[in-house]
Order: C-alpha cells, then structure tokens, then sequence
C-alpha cells in the first residue's frame, strides 16, 4: 500500500492508495492500524486493503478524506460488512461541517452511532433539485 504516512489517536499506519504492493511498515510490525479510505480506494481495493492488514495481524480504522454524506454512507456500510472494520470507531463526521449535501434525507448519527441505510444498495436517494443546482458538468 504505497501511500502516505499518517498519526492516527489508535495508532500510525498508512493511507493506502495502491493495496497488494504491500506496506513495509505493516509487515515489519511498524504500523499500529490502517485508516482505509473508500472514497480513495474503493469497495474493492478496500476490501483487499482490509485482508492484507487481517493477514499481517494490523488493526484498521475507517476513515475518509472530508467526505460528504454519500461517501460517509459508502464509508460506513463497508465498514459495518465485516467485523475487523466495525469494532473501533471510525473517522466518519467530517460532513457535519458541510453546508449543504445532496441527499434527501440527512445522515443523523446518534448516540455516537452513525447506522447503515436501510433499503437496497446504500439506501440513499438523491436529491433531483439540489443535483441540478450543484452540477458543475455545464
């Protein structure tokens, strides 16, 4: 996982931008945790990134790159699929501090929870007027 370094309050690791390359420090024993990102690598890569650090026996945190809330439902439905990736708290609020988003129903946590959508897929719906008003493609 070629990337770059980062301190983390459970540990340092990696963020990792290209997974099975491998990180010298995780499997040196250097890296405490791994903050994986899947608005950086995805649902795939993620999941690759997630089995090298089960492998090496490195905790992983999730956590995301000031997403807004349809990247912190991806965030939190990927993390909530396996239990290595759903025992510690994730970095997952940075869209609180946005003015605005897009979807039609607001992601709340609660109680220091943020829970996974009900519905199919993520269980978001996208919000018709505020895509139009927000496109950038015209």
């Amino acid at each position: 996982m070629a990337g770059r370094a980062v301190d983390h309050p459970a540990g340092r690791g990696r963020v990792g931008d290209h997974p099975g390359r491998g990180d010298p420090r995780a499997a040196g024993g250097s890296a405490d945790a791994i903050s994986i990102k899947t608005a950086r690598t995805g649902f795939t890569d993620s999941q690759r990134v997630l089995f090298q650090c089960e492998g090496l026996g490195v905790d992983v945190i999730m956590g995301n790159q000031i997403d807004g809330q349809i990247g912190t439902a991806c965030t939190v439905a990927f993390g909530a699929a396996y239990a290595t990736t759903s025992r510690r708290a994730g970095e997952l609020s940075n869209f609180l501090d946005m003015s605005d988003d897009l979807l039609t129903e607001p992601l709340q946590i609660s109680g220091g929870t943020l829970a996974v959508r009900p519905g199919a897929g993520l269980g978001l719906q996208i919000d018709d007027d505020k895509l139009e008003r927000y496109r950038t493609d015209r």
